[in-house]
């Protein structure tokens, strides 16, 4: 199977890369990583993902299939004014790994393949005319919670359109509802035992610097909840790749779109299933 990850790459993309990575060098699947814009300019999302490739490469020896390269098309972005946001370097991907541009990799799409969004979906109305998507997973949208970008969800409110026509497919989307769960959170309970110290690789320095911010902003913030105490991404790679350890019910956002929202139904912390 082929797997096509569209991501606006932060922290919390790159770790749900990690994750789906490993998971299609065990599976024998490949994965196809399309970089684009939205909480970075499609530019800086690009030269995140190079990097992020080779620093992939040299620790891990798992490479995906080629990186996708859409800073021609017109992306709607927010950036934040996270520094992690720019992973520096990346000027050239890994040797092994092919660079194609936006309408190339269009024009190359065929067969069968599954998808994965962590952004906005401009770029991903277009990929799901191509092709035969045999399953969509989403990171966007609200029915219930409070929005957190101008009235929605960050990836839903940065282009409605493209949210709207998306979903009207089959699909499984992980929303800010979805992120509702005390399961999620990064602390740890008077009562739990102390964690093993944790190997001094890439994944767990990228988990606890997320972690540690999160903490901060926690305790900088008395409003804060769980859906922000949680890397978004990898939740929703966890879905991508895990269908089981979550169940869907049918529900309606506040521009009426029909959404299947993913609920988690795993019995353990995401600290504790993080490496599965």
């Amino acid at each position: 199977m082929r797997y096509i990850l569209c991501c606006d790459y932060g922290l919390d993309d790159t770790l749900a890369t990690l994750d789906i990575l490993a998971h299609a060098k065990k599976s024998g699947d490949i994965v196809d990583i399309v970089a684009v814009g939205g909480h970075a300019p499609a530019v800086q999302s690009l030269r995140n993902a190079k990097r992020l490739v080779e620093e992939i490469g040299e620790q891990y020896g798992v490479y995906p299939n080629l990186i996708v390269d859409t800073t021609a098309v017109r992306q709607p972005e927010f950036l934040f004014a996270e520094p992690l946001k720019d992973m520096g370097g990346g000027n050239v991907p890994a040797p092994i790994v092919s660079l194609a541009s936006y309408l190339e990799y269009l024009d190359l799409a065929g067969g069968e393949y599954a998808l994965l969004s962590l952004a906005p979906l401009t770029v991903v109305q277009r990929i799901l005319e191509h092709a035969t998507c045999t399953r969509l997973v989403i990171l966007g949208g609200t029915v219930k919670e409070d929005p957190d970008y101008h009235g929605y969800e960050f990836n839903h409110g940065l282009n409605r359109r493209a949210f709207a026509e998306v979903v009207k497919r089959p699909h499984v989307a992980v929303t800010l509802d979805t992120l509702q769960n005390n399961l999620f959170s990064p602390l740890r309970r008077a009562d739990e035992p102390e964690p093993e110290p944790e190997p001094d690789d890439l994944y767990h320095r990228l988990l606890d610097e997320m972690w540690s911010r999160q903490v901060d902003y926690m305790m900088d913030d008395e409003n804060s909840d769980y859906r922000e105490q949680c890397p978004r991404a990898v939740i929703a790679a966890k879905c991508f790749l895990h269908p089981d350890w979550f169940e869907t019910y049918e529900a309606e956002d506040r521009d009426k779109n029909k959404l299947t929202v993913a609920r988690y139904i795993y019995p353990k912390k995401l600290t504790e299933m993080i490496e599965e």
